[in-house]
Formats: structure tokens, sequence, C-alpha cells
């Protein structure tokens, strides 16, 4: 079982929150930016850290997030990018501490007729799964990383059939 908790939860931390999105609301109605960046503190109780039926371990973790982005729309154009890397790090099982991140870049584009299409790459890491499908596990720190690169291209016509292209 796996309990979460934020830095901004209940009591005196929602009701500054709540008053410093008050100060902010009529500033971010007026004008809308086409980047965001930010920081994120998270901590979390994990009561089986490896997901092993016979040995459980329990373990405190602090995930310590940069985040940011940004979306550009020139014409019909959009181009997008986002991206987040955080810090994990155990309380007992420092062997297991990582950073894991999320990277992203794209486009969405279309032309005059009925023409479009998107194009995108992704960069991923984090911890992967001790005992996956429950299959015996280890207790060793594997980290899966993975890249994706897609593109697609859709062309409509007048009916309701359209066609499209994908990689």
């Amino acid at each position: 079982m796996k309990y979460e908790y934020t830095a901004f939860r209940g009591g005196l931390g929602a009701l500054a929150g709540a008053a410093l999105l008050a100060m902010c609301g009529p500033a971010t109605a007026q004008e809308s930016s086409p980047w965001y960046i930010g920081v994120q503190q998270r901590f979390t109780h994990q009561d089986n850290v490896y997901n092993n039926a016979t040995a459980t371990v329990s373990d405190n973790v602090s995930g310590t997030s940069l985040l940011g982005g940004i979306e550009l729309r020139p014409g019909r154009q959009r181009f997008f990018g986002d991206f987040s890397a955080t810090a994990n790090k155990y309380q007992d099982s420092s062997s297991l501490d990582h950073t894991a991140y999320n990277a992203r870049v794209g486009l969405d584009w279309e032309t005059v007729e009925r023409i479009s299409g998107n194009f995108w790459a992704n960069a991923y890491q984090t911890l992967s799964d001790f005992s996956p499908a429950g299959l015996p596990g280890s207790t060793n720190k594997n980290l899966f990383k993975a890249q994706t690169l897609y593109g697609g291209i859709r062309v409509g016509v007048v009916t309701r059939l359209t066609g499209e292209l994908s990689l």
C-alpha cells in the first residue's frame, strides 16, 4: 500500500494556498503565458517497497521535482514541450535513490485544406517494478528507460471518411 502526502494539504496550508491563488487570479486572467516552470515536494510512505509477499520492507520517500513547459501557437500550428525531473530519496533504503524524468516535445500542424498531423518525441526514466506480474522479484535497483518518436498525418475528405497514416 502506498500513502502520499503533499506540502499543502488541509488546514493552514490550504488557506495559505487559496489566499495565494486569489492574489494571483486577476493578473493571470488578463494575460496568459506560453510557458510555465515550477517545483513540487512530495512525501510518500510505502508499506511494501519491493512488492514482495514474503519479506515486506516499508520506507518513507521524498520526491523533489522541477517541472516546466511551453506551448506556442503560431497560426494554425501548435508547438509544445514539457519536462519534469524528480530526485527520489528513500529514508532507509538509500540504494534505491534515483532521478526520474519525463521530457516531451512536439508539433501539431494543419494546412488550409484537410491535411493535418502531429509529430512528437518523448524520453522517460523511472524505477522499475521489483516484482512484475507477481513473479519472484529482485531487491536490486533497476531503472526503466524509454524513448518514443511518433509521426502521424491525417487526410480528411468531404464525406465522413478520414485517412490516417502514423509511424
